[in-house]
């Protein structure tokens, strides 16, 4: 029983062997609809790739919250490329719809800030061989910065050496720094505090001197959702209790200790000129692009120090604005303008003619002061955006409100 069995088995394994045979006519059909699913293939990718090139012979680049000047610049430096069209709109600081944006654009020129990070997300990857043209501390796959600005500390250097002291030591250096110099000019430090940009900036800047990076992250995220100021006075921004108020309140007691002029918080540009001309102060605060604006007369007595620290045992950030592009769509013309951008002898010339710091390692800098900046991004954990860029950048009245918040406090005595 078991021998049949085991036979009736082999038989069986023999015909389960034995091969599929197909009719030749088939084989025949099922090699024609192969190709012809081949071919079909073919001229789809075929047409797709065609229809993308004469779709990306038109590159939409949109700039948000640039100067004329800057869009010029910009405009200047697109590549020549045959049968290519480079489109450029400059939106309102008012109208910037993020879904227009999305749907209209290829290219968006902005200073890094809330609307780039809306878009950052769906954004096109930046071409990792470009990003390793810039500093570690700058690289983003979403955002490519072309050049960088900078909230700085200059300080009258004669002075200083005279007094021989150095400030870049340390927050506490600072202080003394103006204590002494009280005895030889009328307002020790000085800042347009009246422009709502440089005051937020300053705040964030102590902030970011008194808690490390860490701090002024938290401060950029709970104002991007709680605008009432006496909330955020304060919310703790790390672990040691820093809070608003106590960066508030070492900026209230300057005036009260002779460091500085009793409304700095309301100062214009003019009025900082005017003190820095008839050497009545000792350090000042604005913007790098700011000071450009001044006689070089005047300028040349002062020299930028990086923004001292009250804090140095933590990882810290510099709060530099930055020129970026983030790339909306996949059209490969807009990312050779991106690439023309970002050659070394494009980016000295940009550094050149805005005065401001070039990304590229080695591109030649407008004057010692921009190389610096340079040396400082890459040197930081981090850059980060001001807080009118970061939080502010399409709500100008929400950023007022704050800043207004900011100037009562202040005068409160």
């Amino acid at each position: 029983m078991g021998k049949k069995a085991t036979k009736k088995s082999k038989a069986n394994n023999k015909e389960m062997k034995k091969p599929l045979k197909l009719k030749k006519s088939t084989i025949i059909t099922i090699i024609a609809a192969l190709a012809l699913l081949v071919i079909i293939s073919g001229i789809f990718i075929i047409r797709a790739a065609v229809q993308k090139n004469i779709n990306d012979r038109t590159v939409r680049i949109a700039f948000y919250g640039l100067s004329d000047n800057l869009c010029t610049l910009i405009q200047e430096q697109a590549p020549q490329l045959d049968e290519v069209i480079f489109s450029f709109d400059k939106i309102a600081e008012d109208d910037a719809d993020i879904d227009i944006l999305n749907k209209k654009y290829d290219m968006l020129f902005s200073w890094k800030g809330e609307i780039a990070d809306s878009i950052a997300s769906s954004a096109h990857d930046i071409p990792s061989k470009l990003l390793e043209r810039i500093p570690r501390s700058l690289r983003n796959k979403k955002y490519m910065p072309i050049l960088l600005d900078y909230f700085e500390i200059a300080f009258e250097t004669s002075l200083a050496n005279e007094l021989g002291y150095n400030i870049e030591n340390g927050y506490n250096s600072f202080q003394k720094y103006l204590e002494v110099t009280k005895s030889h000019v009328f307002s020790p430090f000085f800042a347009n505090g009246g422009d709502d940009r440089i005051l937020l900036a300053l705040t964030g800047c102590m902030i970011e001197s008194f808690g490390g990076l860490p701090a002024y992250e938290k401060f950029i995220e709970l104002l991007k959702t709680e605008r009432d100021f006496n909330t955020l006075l304060d919310e703790r921004l790390d672990n040691e209790g820093l809070t608003l108020r106590k960066v508030l309140d070492e900026l209230k007691a300057m005036p009260k200790d002779g460091k500085t002029h009793p409304e700095w918080y309301n100062g214009k540009n003019q009025d900082l000129f005017y003190f820095a001309k008839s050497k009545q102060i000792a350090a000042y605060f604005t913007l790098l692009s700011e000071h450009r604006n001044f006689d070089y007369e005047v300028v040349r007595n002062f020299d930028s120090v990086y923004f001292p620290k009250r804090k140095p045992k933590v990882n810290h950030g510099l709060i530099a604005p930055q020129l970026s592009c983030v790339l909306i769509s996949n059209n490969f013309n807009a990312e050779k303008y991106l690439k023309n951008l970002t050659e070394l002898d494009v980016q000295s010339k940009l550094s050149n003619k805005t005065k401001l710091a070039p990304v590229h390692y080695h591109a030649e800098c407008f004057d010692r002061q921009a190389d610096d900046l340079r040396y400082w991004a890459a040197a930081n954990s981090g850059v980060m955006s001001d807080p009118a860029l970061a939080a502010f950048q399409r709500d100008k009245d929400a950023m007022t409100a704050f800043a207004s918040e900011i100037r009562n406090y202040l005068r409160m005595r």
